[in-house]
């Protein structure tokens, strides 16, 4: 049975004109049972229109942070992402549950290179597991295949870009963009072809 918990929001970031990310404040007396592994996931818990919602997101944030964020995307139609996207405030307070899923990335520090593919907010477990792979494992590479419509949909651009010139070396992201063509990056989706 989940376990939830009254966390308090610390940070709501805007990352595309339709997704956001929240940022939490775990108190010191509950650190250890939100630690987690990257790829895991917490579930949110809110009374919407008179009803309660729960909906699980996927932890974007490195086990090695302070951090324990989560990234929503607005859904058409979907009533908790566009609660979350339009409604909610830092400072406002949402029940959070403990974090679980076997989603888990196994840091062998053995294995040095490193391979993911996603699309859209597809991103969001991934990025803690790029994360967790450059900050702990010194000789390890990761590379991503990402893909988008667009730039301007592209969730954890910057931060991604951020990475990429901080490991050089170690980090290299292929986009690949459905609706535009953009220099140093892949026009269409990804299907084999581009994988090879």
């Amino acid at each position: 049975m989940q376990k939830f918990h009254p966390l308090k929001i610390l940070e709501i970031t805007t990352e595309t004109i339709n997704a956001v990310s929240i940022s939490f404040e775990v108190p010191a007396s509950l650190k250890e049972n939100y630690s987690f592994r990257s790829g895991q996931y917490v579930t949110l818990r809110a009374k919407i229109k008179g009803n309660v919602v729960s909906r699980s997101y996927s932890i974007c944030s490195s086990p090695n942070s302070e951090f324990l964020t989560v990234a929503i995307k607005i859904v058409e139609g979907g009533l908790f992402s566009n609660y979350a996207n339009e409604a909610l405030r830092a400072g406002d307070t949402i029940e959070v549950s403990f974090p679980e899923g076997r989603f888990v990335f196994d840091n062998d520090s053995s294995k040095k290179t490193f391979f993911g593919i996603a699309a859209g907010s597809g991103i969001t477990p991934l990025l803690s597991i790029i994360k967790d792979t450059l900050e702990t494992n010194d000789s390890s590479k990761f590379v991503l295949l990402y893909g988008n419509k667009s730039v301007a949909d592209t969730m954890f651009h910057s931060e991604i870009e951020d990475l990429k010139a901080l490991h050089t070396d170690r980090f290299y992201c292929h986009n690949i963009y459905s609706r535009e063509n953009n220099d140093g990056s892949e026009y269409g989706r990804i299907e084999a072809n581009v994988i090879k």
